[in-house]
């Protein structure tokens, strides 16, 4: 949670920032307002502050000092100078110490709108700078490895951090930062070492994640991308090939059936098909459509040499409803129709 501090000499304007912000949206929490700079620094003398808004004209300390004592002692914090004064001097002086947020008085909707997107975009920051130092950390990485060994799906998404609470509406600046989020955990998990996991198309998972446009979007699509990874991850290299000798199997035993597919075949198996078809072509170097096509065109074979069966009737046996279409397949594979090969066959040419 991100902690802000409002500096202002009016207390109808404090009163207004606890009231009309809703903080926890923002992923922040309201942990101080001080009347003055002089109030601010005694406070910040013995607490973190991520955010401060601040005034310029005040009494005892204004908010230059202020700037200027942030900038030597605190660096990392960010303020936000609002001030009735829109001349040039103020805003070069605060400049000066590195506030690059500047508006003036009246606060207005859209003053409170600007303050809302940087406060906003200030907490996915952080969380991406605490997510990099997260996942550089020895422990948390045993703890990952932990939840997909005992197969703890729930831990795995909490070690994550996936349930970022923040509201994200129309601020674009604010979705690519989230984005930017996100895409590091689909890429922190596939490159993690997991072995089932690197048949995954990172490429294609990142672009998906490209796509979407708010923040329960992103996080939603995120969790199901973790889900698969999750599947995968669990699998060891002697899983791996189990899967694939299963999808052989289906296809060896139900090669007749009209409607199998790699869907079919996924949904039997209670995988997603894009993951099934990307684990089984780096393991046999062919795609499962194309192995499918190759039995059932091996199996035409062999009923053209064994029986006298009708060429439509063949196409039923090997699980192609539409003759024309095994036509068609047979004659991409060996040159020459079904009723040409038959003839090979009698003549002992093949």
């Amino acid at each position: 949670m991100l902690k802000v501090m409002v500096v202002d000499d009016d207390a109808l304007v404090r009163k207004g920032f606890k009231k009309i912000l809703d903080w926890k949206a923002l992923g922040a929490e309201l942990v101080c307002t001080a009347e003055t700079g002089k109030v601010a620094i005694e406070y910040l003398n013995e607490n973190e502050v991520d955010v401060i808004i601040s005034d310029v004209v005040m009494p005892e300390c204004d908010g230059l000092e202020l700037v200027k004592y942030v900038y030597e002692t605190h660096p990392d914090t960010l303020v936000v100078l609002i001030s009735a004064h829109g001349e040039f001097e103020y805003a070069q002086q605060a400049i000066r110490y590195n506030v690059k947020e500047y508006l003036t008085k009246p606060i207005t909707k859209a003053n409170l709108e600007y303050i809302e997107r940087v406060i906003r975009r200030s907490f996915i920051s952080n969380l991406i700078k605490e997510q990099s130092e997260r996942f550089s950390n020895a422990d948390v990485a045993y703890e990952i490895k932990k939840a997909v060994r005992y197969k703890d799906e729930d831990s795995l998404m909490e070690k994550l951090n996936i349930d970022v609470d923040i509201s994200v509406y129309g601020d674009t600046d604010s979705i690519r930062l989230l984005k930017e989020y996100y895409k590091n955990i689909i890429d922190y998990l596939i490159e993690f070492g997991f072995v089932g996991a690197r048949y995954l198309p990172k490429d294609e998972l990142l672009d998906e994640l490209e796509q979407e446009i708010n923040a329960d979007g992103l996080k939603n699509r995120v969790k199901s991308v973790t889900h698969k990874i999750f599947q995968m991850a669990s699998m060891d290299k002697n899983n791996v090939e189990l899967l694939c000798d299963f999808v052989s199997d289906i296809i060896m035993s139900r090669y007749n059936d009209f409607d199998l597919n790699v869907n079919a075949i996924a949904n039997e198996l209670n995988i997603d098909a894009k993951y099934i078809g990307s684990i089984f072509k780096e393991c046999r170097g062919i795609t499962i459509k194309r192995h499918l096509d190759t039995i059932r065109m091996e199996k035409s074979v062999e009923l053209l040499g064994n029986t006298n069966l009708d060429i439509k009737e063949i196409s039923k046996q090997i699980g192609i409803l539409d003759y024309r279409y095994f036509i068609k397949k047979f004659k991409d594979e060996f040159k020459c129709t079904p009723t040409e090969y038959r003839e090979k066959i009698k003549k002992g040419d093949v």
